[in-house]
């Protein structure tokens, strides 16, 4: 059995920082997605709240706006650095609903999320989004 280090707290911290990501193989190239942070996935769910406080079931709109939110707080380079920012949310709704829900549901995988919820956002979506014949 390997014996495991003792982390101090910058050993610790630095781990911290290297958050878990995988590779999502999209048709014109690769890219990387990460795990949310603790504080990046508490502010995803108080996003969730807010929306559904305003509506308790959730409108294509609210819907894709949780999917590009989601996007942009988990696709990274491969060093985990974000490529985008909450500013691109509405940018990124503009993308391919297959790339989108592919980015998601493999955001959602690396982060530990309940499939429920994307579950949830692709009933509202409709059938662009459960069509998507790309895998992770």
């Amino acid at each position: 059995m390997k014996k495991k280090t003792i982390l101090g707290r910058e050993a610790f911290l630095s781990s911290v920082s290297r958050l878990k990501q995988i590779t999502v193989e999209l048709d014109d190239g690769i890219v990387f997605v990460r795990e949310m942070s603790g504080k990046s996935l508490i502010d995803y769910n108080e996003k969730l709240d807010a929306l559904k406080t305003l509506s308790p079931e959730l409108t294509p709109a609210s819907s894709l706006e949780l999917i590009s939110l989601l996007v942009a707080r988990t696709v990274c380079d491969e060093d985990g650095s974000l490529l985008f920012t909450e500013e691109d949310v509405d940018i990124l709704s503009n993308s391919s609903m297959t790339t989108l829900k592919l980015l998601a549901e493999a955001a959602m995988k690396v982060s530990g999320l309940p499939q429920k919820s994307i579950e949830e956002a692709k009933n509202t979506l409709g059938n662009d989004l459960t069509n998507s014949s790309a895998s992770v």
